[in-house]
């Protein structure tokens, strides 16, 4: 079978030519041309490591408690900026955070949760918020939707409480399957039943806390519904 190669050459737009690039930088976001966010996530990568340069240079000044703060600080958010847009990235990218990570632990002989574990927490949490109505403008069509059952009702009586419809089909992309859309339903299955038929009782957003601290392994206490 013979593909073609997409060719923009002679689109007009407003009266001008409408230019080939390998990546388009839009509100924020590089989104290379065969989507693999990976010219988005080296350059996030890039001023990471530039930041850990830094925080080598601060060992002999600072306590093991102090270096975890400033990482914390100054140098993971750098890589969790917009995380559920590149969270679908081949884990060859992502690998270039969990690296960078690693080598901070080292450095400041401190431990804190995985990148991916954040991630995923942080995914809950949006979800949690389009459960609740938060949701504006387009946001609110990404609103996940509960198995239900033959009446209609959103199902309760499983061995997991609620659960979220898997929106990935045969012919999905993996890069779909490991996007938000594709994969919050598994991230959503690992939630205790107690917290989700607590959310369905009292609002979601008002388990986000205890559901965050839930996905990054934290103890929390335990619910009464």
């Amino acid at each position: 079978m013979t593909t073609h190669k997409f060719d923009p050459s002679g689109i007009m737009f407003d009266g001008h030519p409408i230019e080939r690039r390998d990546a388009v930088k839009l509100v924020g976001y590089t989104f290379d041309e065969k989507m693999t966010l990976s010219t988005m996530i080296e350059t996030m990568a890039k001023k990471a490591r530039q930041r850990l340069g830094m925080l080598s240079r601060l060992r002999p000044l600072l306590s093991d408690e102090n270096m975890k703060a400033m990482y914390v600080s100054f140098i993971r958010p750098v890589m969790e900026h917009g995380s559920m847009q590149f969270m679908g990235a081949d884990k060859i990218h992502l690998e270039k955070f969990d690296k960078i990570q690693r080598r901070a632990m080292k450095i400041g002989n401190f431990k804190v949760n995985s990148l991916r574990v954040r991630r995923e927490a942080n995914a809950i949490g949006f979800t949690l918020k389009l459960l609740d109505g938060d949701g504006r403008g387009i946001l609110d069509s990404y609103k996940p939707k509960f198995i239900n059952d033959r009446h209609g009702h959103e199902t309760q009586s499983s061995d997991k409480g609620p659960q979220l419809v898997d929106r990935s089909t045969v012919g999905s992309l993996l890069s779909f399957d490991r996007s938000y859309l594709g994969c919050i339903h598994k991230i959503w299955s690992r939630l205790p039943k107690s917290l989700t038929l607590k959310g369905l009782k009292v609002g979601w957003i008002k388990i986000k806390k205890d559901c965050k601290k839930f996905i990054t392994e934290e103890k929390i206490v335990e619910l009464e519904v």
